[in-house]
C-alpha cells in the first residue's frame, strides 16, 4: 500500500500550574477522552503511576496527524524511530530525547511494548539509557477513525510528571521540542511485486523500495533464486523455476537496501556476489501472506512454514546468518488460506500446513514480530510435487514515517516574585514589608538581592557602589550592607548599617544601625580669662566656648540666677542683685571665691549663715555659652584631705535648657570616682542630651580646692530622610529568573 501521513498539528503543553497553550485540565481528560485515558493508564500501570499523578496534560480535539494517498486501509499507527535521512523506521528503544530533567540526567524514549502508540521518557543515568528509569512523560497517539472505522489520522495527547531543563536561562517561556529521529509510521499490508524481476538465478532478489524491501534468497550460498514469468506473472523458486521437495527460500523484511539491487533495477545473473546483499535495517511484522502457485505433480501440496526474528547481517555475513543462534524462532499461532482459519501440525519450530491448492493465498500470524520467514516444501523425499511462490506481502508493516518530534513541545515554567515597597520605616524601628514568591514547577533555585541605589532626602540619587556602600549575600535570606554618607548634611560622612531579611513567611524586615551619638570635650584647664578682674563675674574663653563663672550668694533664688543665664559678664555684673561680695577666683590652682579654694561654713547644709573666721557658704554658677551633655567637676584630692562627704558637704544644682530647675543635689561617696590625686564627679551624661544650660556648685561645708571642670558636648545622628533601592531575584531550578525591584523609605524617628 502507498500512503502519505501530515502533521499538520502541534501539541504544546506548558509547565505552568495554570492552563496555556494546548493544556487541558485532569477533569476534562477524564471526562471528555476516556480511550486516551485508558490507554495511557494501562502503559504506566507498570511503573504504579496514572495520569492523575501527571503535573500537566496537554492536547485537543483537533487532528494532529493526517492520512492521504492511500491505496490501502492503513492498519495502524506508531512512534517509530528514524535514522538521519528520516528513513529505516525501527522500534523506538532507547531513543535520546535531546531533553533532561532538572537533575541533569538524560531523557530517553521508549514505546510501551504493548502498544506503539504510546510513548515515554524515561529518565537516564547521566547519559545512560535506563529502559526502568522515572517516566518523566507520556505521548498518546490516538488513531481517529471514519464512519467506516478506517484510520484516517491521529491526535497527540502528552502527559508531564515532572518539569523539563530548559537551556535558555534568559527566557522563562523557553520551549523545547523531541528529536526529529522520533516519527510516526503507518502501517498496513504491504505487497511485493515480483513483476521486473529478470529471468534466470541470482544468488538473491529484492523487491520493494529501499526503505522497505523483501529480501529473497535459497536456504544457504549454494543455492540461487529463480525467476519465470512462464507466459504470466513473474513466480520464483529456488535451483529453479519452482520449490522442489525438501528444498526452501528464505523472505527477509529489511529496510535500507541498495536500489541498485532491487527489482525491476536487476539483469540476468547482476544480482549473484554476496558482498552486494547490503540493507541496513529489519522491519517487525506479526503477519504475512504468500500465494501458491505452478503447482505441478499433485492436486496439492504440504507447504512448511517457520517464523524468525534475526540480526542486521548483510554482506558476507548473510548466509553464515541464517538460521545461526540470532535466528529466534517465533510461534505461528493462527493459519488461513484464502481468508479461511485451517489446521496446520507443529513441526520442530515451524508448522506444516496441508491441503494447499494452486493459486492458494496461505496467511500466517506470529505470537510477536517477526522479520524472516522460511517457506519450505514439505513434501516427502522423493515427490514430484512442486510449487512456485506467486507473490508476498506484509500485514502490519510499515508503509510510511515522517518525524514528528519537532510537533511535541514543552513550554518552560519561570519564576514569579514581587516585593512591596515600604513607605513608613524609620531609623529606630526599620521597615516591614511584605513579598511574595512562586518559583514554579521547576522547583525553588536560589534568591539573590542587589543593592541598586540610596537617596538621601531630596540630594539626588547615588547608585550604590564600592565607594559608598558595601553588600553580603549571607545565603541564608538575609542581606547585610551600609552605606556611607552625609546623612545630617553637616559635610561629614556617617556609615549606616543595615541589615535585610526575606522571610519564609512572605514578609521582609529592614533593620537600621545607626552611628553612636559621638562626644566633644573641652575643659577649663583649656581656656584664658579675659582681661580685668578681680570681678565676682568673669568669662573664660575655651576654643570658640565662653564659660561664664558668676560668684553668688548660696540662697538665692533660682528664679533670679535663671534671668541671667546666657547673659555676658557685663550684663550681669551690671544688673544681677544675687552677686557675692566675693571676687571669682578661676584658675588651674582652684576655682573659688576670694582664692582658689572653694569653701563652707560650719553648718551643715546651705544657709546664709557666717561662722567662726567669717566662713559663709560658697556658690558660684557655671554657664557655658551653649548646652552642654555633661560637666565633670575634678576635686585635688591632696589639698585640704580631698573631699570627704561624711563631714563636707557639696551640692550641685542643674538649670535646664527647657527652663527647670533641678533639686540640690548633694554629692556623697557613691558619686565620686577616686584616683590617687583626685575625686570627680559628673553632672548629666556625656552621651546623652544637650540639655545642661548651666550648673551651680555651693559648698555647705568643708574647704576643697577644684582645679578643673570639664564640659561634654554630645553630637547624636540625627540622619535626614532615606530611600534605598534593592532588586530582588529569584531562580528556579532550571536557572530561569525573575526580579523586581522594591524601595524602602526610613524617616528619622
Amino acid at each position: 500500500m502507498a500512503v502519505t501521513i501530515n502533521v499538520v498539528g502541534t501539541t504544546s503543553i506548558d509547565e505552568t500550574p495554570d492552563l496555556q497553550q494546548d493544556d487541558i485540565s485532569l477533569t476534562s481528560f477524564q471526562t471528555n477522552h476516556a480511550s486516551a485515558l485508558a490507554a495511557i493508564n494501562a502503559a504506566l500501570a507498570a511503573d504504579t503511576l496514572t495520569v492523575a499523578d501527571a503535573i500537566e496534560i496537554a492536547g485537543d480535539d483537533t487532528v494532529d496527524i493526517t492520512l492521504t494517498n492511500a491505496t490501502s486501509p492503513v492498519q495502524g499507527l506508531g512512534f517509530v524511530a528514524l535514522d538521519s535521512n528520516g528513513q529505516n523506521a525501527a522500534p523506538v528503544d532507547g531513543l535520546d530525547s535531546g531533553q533532561q530533567t532538572l537533575d541533569g540526567n538524560e531523557i530517553f524514549l521508549y514505546t510501551d511494548p504493548n502498544n506503539d502508540n504510546v510513548l515515554l521518557g524515561r529518565e537516564g543515568s547521566g547519559t545512560t539509557a535506563d529502559s526502568g528509569g522515572q517516566i518523566v512523560f507520556a505521548v498518546y497517539l490516538e488513531e481517529v477513525t471514519n464512519q467506516n472505522n478506517v484510520i484516517t489520522g491521529g491526535q497527540l495527547w502528552t502527559v508531564l510528571f515532572e518539569p523539563l531543563a530548559h537551556p535558555d536561562d534568559t527566557n522563562s517561556d523557553d520551549v523545547v521540542t523531541l528529536p526529529d529521529a522520533l516519527g510516526v509510521a503507518a502501517t498496513g499490508e504491504q505487497s511485493f511485486s515480483f513483476a521486473g524481476a529478470p529471468a534466470g538465478n541470482n544468488l538473491f532478489m529484492a523487491f520493494g523500495s529501499s526503505a522497505d524491501a523483501l529480501l529473497v534468497t535459497g536456504t544457504s550460498i549454494n543455492h540461487t533464486v529463480n525467476s519465470s514469468k512462464g507466459g504470466g506473472a513473474t513466480t520464483l523458486g529456488t535451483d529453479a523455476q519452482d520449490v522442489r521437495a525438501g528444498k526452501g527460500m528464505y523472505f527477509t523484511y529489511v529496510t535500507g537496501m541498495d536500489p541498485n539491487f532491487l527489482a525491476p533495477n536487476l539483469s540476468h545473473q547482476e544480482a549473484t556476489t554476496v558482498g552486494d546483499i547490503a540493507f541496513t535495517g529489519l522491519q517487525d511484522s506479526d503477519a504475512a501472506s504468500l500465494t501458491i502457485v505452478k503447482l505441478t505433480g499433485g492436486t496439492s501440496v504440504s507447504v512448511k512454514l517457520t517464523a524468525f526474528t534475526t540480526d542486521v547481517e548483510s554482506g558476507a555475513n548473510y548466509f553464515p546468518g541464517l538460521g545461526d543462534a540470532d535466528d529466534d524462532p517465533v510461534t505461528i499461532t493462527h493459519v488461513y488460506i484464502n481468508g479461511t482459519e485451517v489446521t496446520f501440525t507443529t513441526s520442530g519450530d515451524g508448522v506444516i500446513v496441508s491441503g494447499v491448492h494452486d493459486g492458494d493465498v496461505i496467511k500466517f500470524e506470529t505470537s510477536g514480530d517477526h522479520n524472516r520467514v522460511l517457506v519450505e516444501n514439505a513434501e516427502a523425499a522423493g515427490s514430484n510435487i512442486h510449487f512456485s511462490i506467486g507473490g508476498f506481502s506484509i500485514d502490519n508493516a510499515v508503509t510510511a514515517a515522517v518525524p514528528v518530534g519537532d510537533h511535541l513541545e514543552f513550554y518552560d515554567d519561570g519564576p514569579a516574585i514581587a516585593v512591596a515597597d515600604v513607605a513608613d520605616g524609620d531609623y529606630t524601628n526599620g521597615a516591614h514589608g511584605t513579598w511574595t514568591n512562586d518559583p514554579g514547577q521547576d522547583g525553588f533555585g536560589s534568591l539573590g538581592v542587589t543593592f541598586d541605589s540610596f537617596q538621601i532626602d531630596s540630594h539626588g540619587v547615588v547608585t550604590a557602589d564600592a565607594t559608598n556602600s558595601t553588600f553580603t549575600d549571607n545565603l541564608d535570606g538575609t542581606f547585610d550592607g551600609s552605606i556611607t554618607a552625609d546623612f545630617n548634611g553637616d559635610g561629614k560622612n556617617d556609615t549606616v548599617n543595615f541589615t535585610l531579611t526575606l522571610n519564609s513567611d512572605d514578609t521582609y524586615d529592614l533593620t537600621v544601625t545607626t552611628p553612636p551619638t559621638t562626644t566633644t570635650t573641652f575643659s577649663t584647664d583649656q581656656g584664658s580669662l579675659d582681661a580685668g578682674g578681680p570681678d565676682p563675674v568673669r568669662t573664660l574663653t575655651i576654643g570658640s566656648e565662653d564659660v561664664v563663672f558668676s560668684a553668688v550668694k548660696a540662697t538665692t533664688a533660682t528664679a533670679d540666677i535663671k534671668a541671667f543665664l546666657n547673659a555676658s559678664e557685663a550684663t550681669i555684673q551690671g544688673s544681677a542683685t544675687y552677686l557675692s561680695p566675693n571676687q571669682m577666683n578661676v584658675s588651674t590652682a582652684g576655682i573659688g571665691l576670694g582664692d582658689n579654694l572653694f569653701e563652707g561654713n560650719s553648718i551643715a547644709g546651705i544657709d546664709g549663715a557666717t561662722t567662726s573666721g567669717g566662713k559663709i557658704d560658697e556658690s558660684f554658677v557655671v554657664d557655658p555659652e551653649g548646652t552642654v551633655s555633661s560637666m565633670t567637676v575634678i576635686i585635688n584630692n591632696k589639698t585640704n584631705g580631698g573631699y570627704t562627704p561624711s563631714n563636707e558637704d557639696l551640692f550641685y544644682r542643674i538649670y535646664y535648657s527647657d527652663g527647670t530647675v533641678s533639686a540640690d543635689h548633694k554629692v556623697v561617696t557613691g558619686d565620686l570616682t577616686v584616683t590617687s590625686s583626685t575625686a570627680s564627679f559628673t553632672v548629666g551624661d556625656p552621651n546623652g542630651p544637650n540639655d545642661i544650660d548651666a550648673v551651680q556648685l555651693i559648698m555647705g561645708r568643708g574647704t576643697i580646692k577644684v582645679p578643673t571642670i570639664t564640659f561634654s558636648v554630645s553630637t547624636e545622628f540625627s540622619p535626614q530622610p532615606l530611600d534605598v533601592t534593592f532588586t530582588a531575584e529569584l531562580f528556579d531550578g532550571d536557572h530561569d529568573s525573575q526580579t523586581d525591584p522594591f524601595t524602602v523609605h526610613l524617616d528619622a524617628a
